[in-house]
Formats: structure tokens, C-alpha cells, sequence
């Protein structure tokens, strides 16, 4: 019966994974954002798959999601009126007529 022989031993190379700097990414994820720009256009442009810049571009919004300031609750001003005296200086409205 004949052996197979694995990948390492037939001299073949498993390929590697492509590594791009934060930059790189940034830059893409950018001009992706630009109203009207397409995405699978920029990724086939730079010999990219469209998932990927998917993928930057989720990773890149979420990170600026939780790194923006939370607004903090603000306390507005109230004024309490007694109900007798809101009736009479509250200015009276004309009802509407259709």
C-alpha cells in the first residue's frame, strides 16, 4: 500500500499570514468611511479581501466607541410652583380651530 506523504515532507510551504502595521489599517478604515466610498472597491485596490476591512473597520468604530466620553447626567434647575398660582399665572392658550 502506498504512504502519503504530509505537506512538510513533500518540501511544499504553508503559507503565511499577510501582517499590516496599525497605520496601514487606520488609513484604510479612514477612506472607507468616506461618505459614498466603497469598501469592496478599496479592499480589491489593495489587494485585499473585503472581509477584512470589515473587520478593521468594526474593530477601529468599536475602540473609538469606548474610548469617547461618556456624558455625565446633568441636574437641571427646577422652580416649584404651588398648583393655585400656576393656574392663574399661567398665560391661557386659544384653542385651536380646525
Amino acid at each position: 500500500m502506498k504512504r502519503l506523504q504530509d505537506d512538510r515532507a513533500s518540501g511544499r510551504r504553508a503559507t503565511k499570514r499577510r501582517r499590516y502595521d496599525a497605520a496601514f489599517k487606520r488609513h484604510l478604515v479612514e477612506l472607507s468611511l468616506v461618505p459614498g466610498a466603497s469598501v469592496a472597491r478599496i479592499a480589491l485596490d489593495h489587494r485585499l479581501n473585503a472581509n477584512i476591512l470589515f473587520k478593521w473597520r468594526r474593530q477601529q468604530l468599536r475602540e473609538l466607541a469606548q474610548a469617547a466620553p461618556k456624558p455625565a447626567a446633568g441636574l437641571l434647575p427646577v422652580t416649584v410652583v404651588e398648583p393655585e398660582r400656576a393656574a392663574v399665572e399661567a398665560p391661557m392658550l386659544a384653542p385651536i380651530e380646525f
